[in-house]
């Protein structure tokens, strides 16, 4: 494991999933049966592996983070600076927990309210022009 680096778990040239942790379960899932989504495993928030990133923005049609933190100033914030700072304009959608109160549930619960679990991934995906099968 070289400190810094993600893995690219899936090949895909159309969109590309970037998770880790609990968030990750959920992108594995999402991404299950659709060839065209890449998946990475973000292992790494700090530092964000920018060599990866960046090559990734420059093949990929979309970029979609997914973490089971605050949205605001998290994973994806990074991910949208550094492309930013390269500047490239790669459409990013940034998935992760709002900044508003969630009542005390399973952990499962506030994620799907969240909208970063599987089905809430692949609607993104759906979103993005990506064939996605319904009801799966």
């Amino acid at each position: 494991l070289e400190w810094g680096t993600w893995e690219r778990l899936k090949k895909g040239s159309e969109v590309v999933v970037l998770a880790g942790g609990k968030a990750l379960e959920y992108a594995r899932r999402a991404v299950e049966g659709l060839p065209s989504v890449g998946l990475i495993n973000a292992r790494f928030v700090k530092p964000l592996d920018t060599v990866m990133l960046l090559e990734l923005a420059r093949s990929a049609k979309a970029i979609v983070t997914v973490e089971d933190n605050q949205r605001s100033g998290g994973f994806g914030s990074a991910v949208l600076e550094a492309l930013s700072d390269a500047g490239l304009s790669t459409p990013v959608r940034v998935l992760g927990i709002p900044d508003e109160f969630y009542e005390q549930a399973e952990v499962s619960s506030i994620h799907a309210r969240a909208g970063i679990d599987a089905q809430a991934i692949r609607t993104v995906l759906a979103e993005l022009g990506v064939d996605v099968p319904i009801g799966v």
